[in-house]
């Protein structure tokens, strides 16, 4: 079991976002709801949720069955986005 949370923790590590948030949506108790992040059913999503920090936002990726927090620059970067799911 995880939560938003942690997945949050571990994709603002990924990426070095140590800015804080600004907005959770639909509000900040989703980030503890637990689920099953890797449920192999990808019918049954956990909770939608979007974070923004200053830097960045931050939303759901589902790919067989798994569940993690992707994320793209908040603001217009040059740098591009690479792909987000699969391998």
């Amino acid at each position: 079991m995880t939560t938003w949370r942690q997945l949050f923790d571990d994709a603002r590590r990924e990426v070095s976002d140590t800015s804080p948030i600004v907005q959770v949506a639909p509000n900040e108790a989703v980030l503890d709801v637990e689920f099953d992040s890797n449920s192999g059913v990808s019918e049954e999503p956990a909770v939608p949720v979007l974070v923004w920090t200053e830097d960045r936002i931050y939303f759901p990726v589902v790919y067989d069955g798994l569940e993690w927090l992707g994320s793209a620059p908040r603001n217009p970067t040059t740098d591009g986005q690479g792909h987000v799911g699969g391998q």
